[in-house]
């Protein structure tokens, strides 16, 4: 857009100055209306048109956003929070059942199955 905007400046400058170093006061004043009368010249008008208004419309779209991404964050904190909470839940219930179930099932310790294991998967030639 920046771009665009010093083209069509330079390109109403450059209209405006045909006749300006031969002819009075006036001469700018019908350049610019024989300019406009053209259809670059009313696409350069709108196109102008357009660009002040988004300018002008620009800082009330960034503040109203700011809320917003603030009010985003402000939510995914809280949800990050629960679900550090569900997940320490989950380890403390999975930690039990863990160790309870492999008590019932065995009757020995951890250390007695490992040995078992090793006794069973020992290699002896």
């Amino acid at each position: 857009m920046k771009y665009v905007f010093s083209y069509v400046s330079i390109a109403l400058l450059t209209l405006v100055s045909f006749n300006a170093a031969a002819a009075d006061n006036g001469s700018y004043r019908n350049d610019f209306e024989v300019f406009l009368s053209t259809d670059l010249g009313k696409f350069v008008f709108v196109l102008l048109l357009l660009l002040l208004m988004l300018w002008l419309l620009l800082p009330l779209a960034v503040f109203g956003l700011n809320r917003k991404i603030n009010l985003v964050i402000k939510e995914i904190r809280e949800t990050n929070d629960v679900l550090t909470e569900i997940k320490d839940v989950l380890a403390a219930i999975s930690e039990e059942e863990t160790t309870a179930t492999c008590t019932e099932q065995t009757g020995k310790s951890t250390d007695e199955d490992i040995v078992d294991l090793y006794n069973q998967i020992k290699f002896d030639p």
